[in-house]
């Protein structure tokens, strides 16, 4: 059975994280002042050891005394003594409570007991029999010896023990630290994997965005807030792409609105001469049929004329799919500039040197309508006529390129300023004059060709811009 994922927001990543670091902290610590705590209180039994060392050799001291002497200060010091040493182990006992030592702390006891009792009956009641004496005498000088030995024994197993406490606790510490170094990078790596490198994520795709790339990121499952606002921004950046064409599209329409009024005047002049031509039609009905063939192929003429500059106009806002073929350049930079005439004011020139035949591999459409802002911003650029706008064109040095350069004598572009020129929003005219969307566009036309574009230009001296553009296209 698959268990279900238990989804945690960021907070609580953290303070997991922090939980896990404190508990490994806190065990660490708590294991150390375990040990520690073991080694004071050994420490302490060996001290106590010592003690009882030092008062059993005292013991020993007036046993010999007593026996060569007899004297009853001596067999006072020795029972004092005797005492002090079960006082010692009483308190001990009761002190600590060690269970690794209690039953020798007993056994020392009853030894030291029976030791007081057969110095007892050496110096208590009337005289005994020599071998008496000399049985209980080598009985006594054996318990002594089995306590000193046992004393001995104690201290030494105490400092063995406090050793090896010792060395558990480095141990500990060892074990305690690379837990601790462990908690540590998975925490790092938590916060890098999980936190870090999302939000990195997020930052490059909002520099993106500020550069006109709306591409969608990938969305990580981290099943947080990271998660959200990921799916945010995507859906943020797939409206931002929406309302992107519908700016572009305003844009051409704004475009289409600055031609009209032109190209109502260029419809203006083929209509006149239409209109004149039915009337002397009309008028001269017994004309011969020379003139009468004149007018009707001066009517067709001029009707052909409308016709292209109309159909000109239709295949800008028309909408097509993006449609690659082998196109002269040259008629795609006459139509752009015969449907811009119109907006060229007195003082300024457009001239076109393409060389015949060079075919380029392109959108009609899509290299018209970037052509025609280019020609419109380079005739804006020249602010005082009169000017010159030149477009030219030859084939690149590679032989697999075509390189089209449009040329105005206008104001020319800031240094500070050429490296924005094509960021969608960006614009040197005043506010209400233009969009910033112009170059835009036509930066997104030439990448769609698979083309470059960059601009040259110094204030005052006017501006070029080359675009590059592949002769063929790569399947």
């Amino acid at each position: 059975m698959k268990l279900p994922l238990i989804k945690t927001n960021i907070r609580q990543k953290v303070l997991l994280s922090i939980l896990l670091f404190f508990l490994a902290i806190g065990g660490m610590s708590y294991l150390s002042y375990y040990y520690l705590k073991e080694v004071e209180e050994k420490v302490v039994l060996v001290e106590v050891a010592d003690d009882l060392t030092n008062i059993v050799l005292e013991i020993r001291r007036t046993e010999k005394n007593l026996l060569l002497y007899g004297e009853e200060a001596n067999l006072a010091e020795n029972r004092q003594y005797i005492l002090k040493a079960l006082d010692l182990l009483e308190n001990i006992s009761a002190t600590l409570g060690q269970p690794s030592v209690e039953q020798e702390l007993t056994d020392l006891r009853v030894r030291i007991r029976d030791y007081g009792a057969i110095i007892k009956e050496l110096t208590s009641g009337p005289a005994m029999h020599p071998a008496k004496r000399q049985e209980l005498i080598e009985e006594l000088r054996e318990y002594g010896k089995q306590i000193m030995e046992q004393s001995h024994a104690i201290s030494r197993f105490e400092r063995a023990d406090i050793l090896r406490i010792n060395q558990r606790l480095r141990q500990n510490l060892l074990y305690s630290g690379a837990i601790l170094v462990a908690v540590c990078l998975l925490a790092f790596l938590f916060v890098t994997f999980k936190i870090v490198l999302p939000l990195k994520v997020i930052e490059q795709t909002t520099a993106r965005i500020a550069k006109g790339d709306f591409q969608p990121m990938p969305v990580r499952n981290t099943s947080d807030e990271i998660q959200r606002v990921m799916e945010a921004l995507n859906h943020m950046v797939a409206e931002l792409d929406k309302r992107r064409d519908q700016l572009v599209q305003a844009q051409k329409l704004s475009s289409i609105g600055t031609l009209a009024s032109g190209i109502a005047h260029q419809l203006n002049n083929p209509l006149n001469n239409i209109s004149t031509s039915c009337q002397i039609l009309l008028e001269e009905q017994a004309a011969d049929s020379e003139m009468t063939a004149r007018m009707l192929g001066n009517i067709e003429q001029e009707t052909m004329r409308a016709r292209d500059i109309v159909r000109g106009l239709l295949e800008f806002t028309r909408h097509q799919e993006f449609t690659i073929s082998r196109i002269p350049l040259g008629q795609v930079v006459e139509r752009a500039v015969r449907l811009t005439s119109s907006q060229v004011p007195p003082g300024i020139t457009v001239s076109v040197d393409i060389p015949d035949g060079l075919m380029v591999a392109l959108d009609f459409q899509r290299m018209q309508e970037a052509l025609i802002n280019m020609i419109l911003n380079a005739v804006q650029a020249v602010e005082h006529p009169p000017g010159e706008v030149t477009l030219t064109a030859s084939a690149g040095d590679d032989g697999d390129t075509a390189l089209l350069t449009v040329r105005d004598t206008g104001k020319g572009i800031a240094k500070a300023e050429l490296g924005r020129i094509f960021d969608p929003f960006f614009t040197t005219k005043n506010v209400g004059d233009g969009t910033g969307l112009g170059l835009f566009v036509v930066y997104g036309i030439v990448k769609q060709h698979k083309g470059r574009i960059w601009a040259e230009s110094e204030p005052g001296q006017g501006t070029a811009f080359h675009i590059e553009l592949p002769l063929e296209q790569e399947g």
